[in-house]
């Protein structure tokens, strides 16, 4: 079931919620940490993991946003965004939702899907990082899994714990279920209604038109998926723990096998970031090179 509801503006009065946080050098991103957020600075070839961002708050759950270098983090039962995209860091507090445990972004960054921390309610959040709004709330019955959301947030998809994958209009209209199953991941193409689609259940990768059409692109047993800048070439992290490069029409036109094994494929600061940041080192690729972000030195704030 879903609820329509107007579109609410969500930033208050009192939009920051601290002090601005400076950080030294050009950010290409941001990193979840196990002792907080993390700045990932400099440029590829010379980059590297930062010391915690100060916040007046411990988050609860993170959610690391593509391309914009911004985050969405939970902390007492608030959402609060993490906006360096402006050239600096600033925290704002957002209202009229509750805790969020997890969020799926539309390719750009600029909208995303809010599970609640009961599990039950989504959120359709538009307009991120500066100026987000409510657009639909959904009631999720049968528990959310994965979902995607197009970069004009005109386009939803949802696949639930029983396995159903499902269409939504983005006003909330409920479009239909489509016959595929045991959904891993999800990504709609760039500025685009089509997405990809990769399932556990065959090992396939399918592209989703907006007509409900499905097309067969390649066995793969993928965990997770993205696109190029102009979609022609499509990314896939296996369960073999490598990196595929695949047209759109099936042909694999590259096979790279990382010195960690890839666990997604998300954009950050212009290059595919390939795996979470667990103290360890992270991996970047460009669409045609790797290289190896170190670890954090400093575990102090910065």
């Amino acid at each position: 079931m879903i609820q329509r509801i107007l579109p609410i503006a969500l930033l208050g009065s009192a939009a920051l919620f601290a002090d601005e946080i400076s950080v030294s050098g050009p950010m290409m991103g941001m990193v979840s940490a196990a002792d907080g957020i993390r700045p990932v600075l400099g440029f590829p070839g010379a980059a590297y993991v930062g010391a915690v961002l100060p916040l007046d708050v411990t988050p609860d759950s993170v959610m690391i946003a593509p391309e914009l270098s911004y985050a969405l983090f939970s902390a007492a039962g608030k959402l609060m965004v993490l906006d360096g995209s402006i050239g600096k860091i600033v925290v704002r507090e957002v209202t009229g939702t509750a805790g969020v445990a997890s969020a799926w972004f539309s390719p750009a960054g600029k909208s995303a899907l809010l599970l609640s921390a009961d599990g039950v309610t989504a959120q359709l959040l538009t307009g991120l990082p500066a100026g987000p709004r409510i657009t639909a709330v959904f009631t999720v019955s049968d528990g959310l899994k994965v979902a995607a959301v197009s970069d004009d947030a005109q386009h939803v998809l949802t696949s639930s714990s029983a396995g159903l994958l499902t269409q939504w209009d983005g006003d909330g209209t409920l479009r239909g279920t489509i016959a595929i199953r045991g959904v891993l991941a999800l990504q709609f193409f760039n500025q685009s209604s089509d997405a990809l689609v990769a399932s556990r259940s065959d090992g396939k990768l399918y592209k989703l038109r907006d007509s409900g059409d499905v097309v067969f692109v390649r066995d793969v047993d993928a965990i997770a998926v993205a696109t190029s800048n102009d979609d022609s070439v499509i990314y896939a992290a296996s369960a073999a723990g490598q990196l595929l490069a695949i047209r759109d029409t099936g042909e694999l036109i590259g096979s790279y096998s990382p010195p960690i094994t890839p666990t997604r494929v998300r954009r950050m600061g212009g290059v595919f970031s390939l795996n979470e940041y667990d103290g360890g080192p992270l991996a970047i690729f460009d669409g045609s090179q790797m290289w190896m972000i170190p670890p954090a030195k400093d575990g102090g704030a910065q």
